[in-house]
């Protein structure tokens, strides 16, 4: 199948659970790995899919986990503005 068939399903697929998470009062917790691989369209796709969340629930959280880099693509200009505005940045160095 190709991605224009499947990204509607896995929307529909993935916004049922949410609000079936919802009315549980239940919160889902999405984990990216990898992160620093996303494009800035993918990014921006992932930041989107808050907008799936029940409205005045806030029940999902994500969370994006990369090696460096990641930084550098949210960071450039019109990338990401609401993930960089929503967000917050815990870096690691050994």
């Amino acid at each position: 199948m190709s991605r224009k068939r499947t990204l509607p399903i896995f929307l529909a697929v993935f916004k049922a659970r949410l609000s079936e998470e919802a009315s549980r009062n239940r919160r889902l917790l999405l984990i990216i790995d990898e992160a620093q691989n996303l494009d800035a369209d993918a990014l921006e796709n992932v930041r989107l899919l808050q907008n799936l969340a029940s409205p005045g629930k806030n029940n999902l959280q994500l969370v994006l986990s990369s090696q460096p880099g990641l930084e550098s693509t949210i960071a450039r200009p019109g990338c990401c503005n609401s993930v960089n505005e929503s967000g917050s940045t815990i870096g690691w160095n050994p």
